[in-house]
């Protein structure tokens, strides 16, 4: 494994840059909803929200957990289980940082371009919703979930752990269906102008032709 403290602060770098946009994005969120401003919320399916869920909760524990061993140089030691070895481990985890990287500033981007607009999933819109097109929603329609997947497929490499694909594959199974609920709801927000921009940007991959 490469120099342990030196992966912690690698995954350390997009958590503390994650937390200025963070705390306005949760300070925007709570202004927004003591005025009452709220649009239209999606039925989801429960079991497959709830899959998503509980793969995004995972998520933040394996990344914390993470760096705390790895600062203490402990980590191999302290998930010995948990943890594979292999004769090409420091490629195995570059490849893991710029996985893991694509998808934390695919993350932190979502924040900082959507703002107020990016809501919490049984939160609903805004009465005032404003279709975001630019940034990651040039490239794909539900960039976040896609950020998910991308950091714990990123974490399972950086720390050469195979359970990490668990809640991984959770977020697979979960976030198709999550995504088209909360597509029939800006569809009878937002009519055509929605409809053109499904048929322009991919849901979780870039389409080739537009």
């Amino acid at each position: 494994m490469i120099n342990q403290p030196l992966l912690a602060i690698f995954l350390s770098i997009p958590l503390i840059v994650m937390l200025f946009p963070s705390i306005r994005y949760w300070s925007d969120y709570k202004n927004e909803k003591s005025k009452g401003n709220n649009g239209k919320k999606a039925t989801y399916n429960k079991p497959f929200f709830v899959l998503l869920v509980i793969g995004v909760l995972f998520m933040w524990i394996f990344w914390v957990e993470g760096i705390f061993s790895l600062a203490l140089n402990e980590y191999a030691g302290f998930l010995q289980t948990m943890t594979f070895s292999s004769p090409n481990e420091p490629a195995i985890e570059i490849i893991g940082l710029i996985v893991f990287y694509i998808g934390a500033i695919m993350y932190n981007a979502n924040i900082i371009v959507a703002g107020k607009y990016l809501r919490p999933a049984p939160s609903g819109t805004l009465a005032d919703q404003k279709l975001i097109r630019k940034g990651p929603f040039s490239l794909i329609r539900h960039p976040l979930y896609a950020s998910y997947f991308l950091i714990l497929a990123g974490l399972s490499f950086v720390l050469l752990n195979l359970w990490i694909l668990i809640p991984a594959f959770f977020i697979l199974l979960g976030i198709y269906p999550t995504a088209k609920t909360e597509e029939e709801v800006l569809i009878e927000q937002f009519g055509d102008e929605y409809i053109e921009y499904k048929n322009q940007v991919g849901m979780f991959f870039p389409k080739l032709k537009k």
